[in-house]
């Protein structure tokens, strides 16, 4: 559902009590400013936002700007914390081509013709490791006494 409004509305709310009382608006936390909602609009609209990515279907908020912690971020199906750069990004199953799925260093394109989440990242146990399609070398941290 397309809506039109006053794209200054949200530009002209400096705070986030008064950005989140406009309900075509959300506080950008990233950015420290009052934006208007993805859902809100077109499709060339989206693109244009980068803070939105359009799925095909509807634009939506990216997940780098939706949460800014690794319990938010991962409560979200459809994003993954990246630990290395402690921020929210996409999962490796929203990538529909193996351009874009590798183009991000924690996925990788299987055989089966979909992105998953790259081997090392995403499995800790020999099971899911060896379900997923991966070679694993699992190994333990050495304790102290081992020293």
């Amino acid at each position: 559902r397309q809506m039109c409004i006053r794209d200054r509305t949200c530009s002209e709310s400096p705070t986030e009590p008064t950005c989140n009382a406009h309900t075509s608006c959300y506080w950008d936390t990233n950015e420290n400013l009052c934006r208007i909602k993805c859902s809100m609009r077109s499709s060339t609209q989206c693109g244009v936002d980068t803070a939105c990515a359009w799925n095909g279907v509807s634009c939506g908020t990216k997940c780098v700007t939706s949460y800014t912690t690794e319990e938010t971020c991962n409560s979200d199906t459809q994003c993954m914390w990246d630990s290395g750069n402690i921020l929210c990004t996409d999962a490796c199953k929203t990538y529909s081509t193996s351009g874009t799925c590798q183009s991000d260093s924690q996925c990788m394109w299987n055989s089966k013709g979909y992105c998953q989440m790259a081997c090392e990242y995403g499995y800790t146990d020999a099971t899911n490791c060896i379900n997923a399609g991966c070679t694993c070398l699992l190994y333990t941290s050495p304790s102290p006494r081992d020293s």
